[in-house]
């Protein structure tokens, strides 16, 4: 409960604009089967996830956004302040109904939970930057199918949507993240080429490899 009081009354007014009631309605399972048949899933499907957020209704346009906390994924409090703070951006933005990519959606509500809790960012993004010393950085940004329950990396998939939203509030400011991300999610589409010229002045392109020289720069020195 504290945790979702902070997020609600610290972490989510950086959200400048979002238009919503503070309200939360938290789900806890006590176990991950029950987290499954109440998401009706198959069941290891979503084991990987510490949080799910959903539209509650017939309608997803108009219902209610819910929280479900599934706690095998949150292995501490701080975990779990992490992720309650990740989901209440997606409750607060209505996320789970935006046209916008995943890894703007999911990387952005990091990139807000990580502003809160900025002891836990260096860990976060080791994984992605040991890779990128090794290997080079991504080829393209995370696709939707990434984002799937059951993918083989679904951490790194995260840490690297996340870093991408981390690169461009870096370079440009969390106000232009925000106006960006607001840009999009109001698009009938959810492309980002037309907000990215608008709001940062650069092309889709020029995004994707301004975000892999961020990378490859942060790997060399060893932290973002």
């Amino acid at each position: 409960m504290t945790a979702a009081n902070t997020a609600i009354s610290h972490d989510v007014p950086r959200l400048r604009g979002a238009d919503w009631n503070h309200q939360l309605v938290i789900i806890v399972p006590s176990n991950e089967h029950l987290v499954e048949q109440s998401l009706g899933v198959e069941q290891g499907a979503d084991s990987a996830l510490a949080g799910i957020s959903w539209p509650d209704g017939s309608d997803p346009k108009d219902a209610p956004i819910r929280i479900m906390i599934n706690k095998s994924g949150a292995a501490s409090s701080l975990s779990t302040a992490i992720v309650l703070a990740h989901e209440t951006v997606h409750v607060a933005t209505r996320s789970p109904t935006s046209p916008s990519p995943s890894w703007l959606v999911e990387g952005y509500a990091d990139q807000i939970a990580y502003l809160a809790y900025p002891q836990a960012a260096q860990l976060a993004a080791a994984d992605v930057l040991s890779d990128v010393k090794r290997n080079g950085p991504p080829s393209r940004l995370p696709t939707e199918a990434d984002f799937t329950a059951g993918s083989h990396d679904l951490n790194r998939t995260y840490a690297q949507a996340w870093l991408a939203c981390h690169y461009l509030a870096a370079t440009y400011g969390e106000s232009k993240l925000w106006r960006f991300y607001a840009a999009v999610d109001a698009s009938r589409d959810g492309a980002i080429a037309g907000p990215a010229r608008t709001v940062f002045g650069i092309s889709s392109h020029q995004l994707v490899t301004g975000w892999q020289h961020y990378l490859q720069t942060a790997a060399k020195r060893g932290r973002i």
